[in-house]
């Protein structure tokens, strides 16, 4: 077993990969050989399996430049590498990411005469490829991911490198057109509604806005009503002194709802702008209305209520039902703005969606074909049983329910030069 780190293994300094990985230890019925975070191996008729640690899309280490331009002394002209990336950098809207790329086939591959057939990533939770008119594949695989990613908001056509990359003019540009997808547009479409539920998956998401929305309800509430006693109305200069809390506060779900827009660097400025503040302004526009409500329940409360009863009412309302609203108006945000590549990531990592897996088996053959067969498994299995009794290489545990795999798509053929 050979692995490449991702995001997630760097975020300890890749202190927990380079323990399973890189020390001889057996995982499971497989062994690993590697001693660094990247490694090359040769492959049957002439291929070469090259995988680079990227580092979080920074400048790969003189170390590791210096372990591959070694590795790459054994490469012939006419030899196919296929290289492996933690990200899928050719997809990326930064034209920048697909830099280090570029530098890495410049510096180390063209000059030996091989060339870089395949492109493998995972990161990304689905599938695409992209194929060039001279046969080079750019293939995302990351199905084995915790939860899906849409698929309908990729591009149909990519540039790499980009004509807006530093490395124009070093590099001719290529293009590369989206053969494959899983799921299917319309899957993923069809899928992507789904995210109003979130409230039913996630209920601590629902005590988090109810919270919020409480503690601006009552902010709001306090001022108006001193504003009052002191004779002022809303808009009394009282009432917006005793205010300053509730616009700070307002200020602050408004930045919120901006900041979360623009959590993912590949949305656009603009459009995640205009969406982080629209879903702001009516996350506080909930929290106003609810406001004007709990006055209209105070004025026509019977006699027989009293201010404390009816406090208590409205506390025990807004965290669990306006946290509901609140938690469906995020939802509905979520599936507006995914359309406009606005937290598109969000709208899924919040359905949990654990189907839709696959994964990638390759073959030479003895004419030096690469073939590559991308194989799903539409639903997972959610039922296992122990298996104590296997031999020493069995799995440790068994699926209840039949585990039934098919091919994305026809599998694709490579040749070597």
């Amino acid at each position: 077993m050979f692995a490449l780190p991702g995001n997630h293994d760097w975020y300890d300094g890749l202190t927990a990969f380079l323990r399973l990985f890189t020390q001889g230890r057996p995982i499971g019925g497989w062994a690993t050989r590697q001693t660094r975070s990247y490694f090359a191996i040769a492959l049957p008729q002439r291929w070469w399996l090259f995988a680079v640690d990227a580092q979080l899309t920074s400048y790969i280490d003189e170390p590791q430049l210096a372990y591959f331009r070694g590795a790459a002394t054994e490469l012939r002209p006419g030899d196919g590498v296929i290289l492996c990336w933690p990200t899928p950098a050719w997809a990326h809207r930064n034209p920048e990411d697909y830099d280090p790329i570029d530098f890495f086939d410049r510096d180390i591959i063209r000059p030996t005469g091989a060339s870089i057939r395949v492109m493998l990533s995972g990161d990304y939770h689905h599938y695409a490829r992209y194929s060039s008119d001279d046969g080079s594949e750019r293939i995302t695989c990351g199905t084995g991911g915790a939860y899906l990613v849409a698929t309908h908001r990729l591009r149909e056509t990519i540039t790499a490198p980009s004509p807006r990359s530093r490395m124009r003019d070093q590099t001719e540009p290529r293009t590369f057109q989206l053969r494959a997808r899983y799921p299917d547009r319309f899957a993923s479409r069809w899928l992507t509604p789904g995210i109003l539920g979130l409230g039913w998956r996630n209920p601590g998401f629902v005590a988090l806005l109810g919270a919020v929305q409480a503690v601006f309800v009552i902010s709001l509430v306090f001022a108006i009503d001193y504003g009052r006693r002191l004779g002022g109305g809303w808009s009394s200069l009282q009432t917006l002194r005793a205010s300053l809390p509730t616009l700070l506060l307002a200020l602050l779900i408004l930045c919120g709802a901006v900041g979360f827009a623009r959590i993912d660097p590949r949305s656009p400025r603009v459009s995640a702008l205009i969406a982080g503040f629209a879903h702001g302004l009516a996350q506080l526009g909930l929290g106003i209305g609810w406001t004007a409500s709990v006055f209209a329940l105070h004025h026509y409360r019977p006699d027989w209520l009293p201010d404390a009863a009816l406090a208590l009412i409205v506390a025990v309302v807004t965290v669990p039902i306006i946290g509901a609203v609140a938690t469906l108006v995020t939802g509905a945000y979520l599936a507006l703005a995914s359309q406009f590549d606005v937290n598109l990531n969000e709208a899924f990592a919040g359905q949990s969606i654990e189907d839709y897996k696959g994964f990638l088996r390759m073959r030479i053959t003895p004419s030096g074909q690469l073939s590559i067969y991308p194989i799903k498994v539409a639903r997972i299995c959610r039922s296992w049983q122990a298996d104590p009794d296997g031999i020493a290489d069995d799995p440790w545990l068994l699926p209840l329910d039949p585990l039934r795999t098919e091919l994305i798509e026809e599998p694709i053929t490579v040749a070597r030069c």
